[in-house]
């Protein structure tokens, strides 16, 4: 899975952060939530698993 995408600028880069997550969490069983984090210059995709649903669908524990 890809995991590092390059932008020219930051509004972009934040952008494409939030496009990405928003993708992943309705690809995902809702067992994994996905956000973003500015880490200083950086826009990091972050992962929180819910404790009350059941196992993902994907296998993933």
């Amino acid at each position: 899975m890809e995991q590092i995408r390059t932008c020219t600028n930051r509004f972009d880069a934040e952008a494409e952060a939030y496009d990405w997550s928003e993708s992943l969490n309705s690809s995902f069983c809702g067992r994994h939530t996905f956000d973003v984090a500015r880490v200083g210059e950086h826009f990091v995709i972050t992962v929180e698993e819910d404790a009350q649903a059941n196992i993902c669908e994907t296998g993933v524990e």
